[in-house]
């Protein structure tokens, strides 16, 4: 039996970074400056917006942040290789025979899609995508 079902393990890593990330930037906006930085310099100009040039704004670095998931789950899946790359990658769990990879961009894609977890959980469980 696997350790985490494909589904979980997409949805948690989208929580701890993703949807974390997006709070915390969506937070640090709003913090007032206490140094003289580049990024207290962007807090200031971002903070001088209007409403909707904020969330023009925001929605900018929400969809960048998706981007740069979204490739890196399509990296771990094998859709494509990096410069020098020369074979692929697997992941998988320590002790574990199989491998956690191949569809995990597919289940990112499907999550910010919209689709039914309860689905995705039965559907990704099958045993014909685990094997190597």
């Amino acid at each position: 039996m696997r350790s985490i079902n494909l589904v979980d393990l997409v949805q948690e890593v989208n929580k701890e970074t993703y949807v974390l990330s997006m709070d915390n930037s969506d937070e640090d906006l709003g913090k007032p400056e206490f140094e003289i930085d580049d990024f207290s310099k962007s807090v200031d100009f971002y903070k001088s917006l209007t409403e909707e040039q904020k969330a023009l704004i925001y929605n900018m670095i929400k969809n960048s942040a998706w981007n740069v998931a979204s490739r890196f789950f399509a990296w771990l899946d094998g859709v494509y290789f990096l410069e020098n790359q020369t074979k692929d990658l697997e992941l998988r769990y320590e002790g574990e025979a199989s491998k956690l990879n191949g569809y995990l961009h597919d289940i990112w894609i499907e999550i910010h899609q919209g689709g039914d977890i309860e689905e995705m959980r039965e559907f990704y469980s099958d045993p014909v995508f685990y094997r190597d």
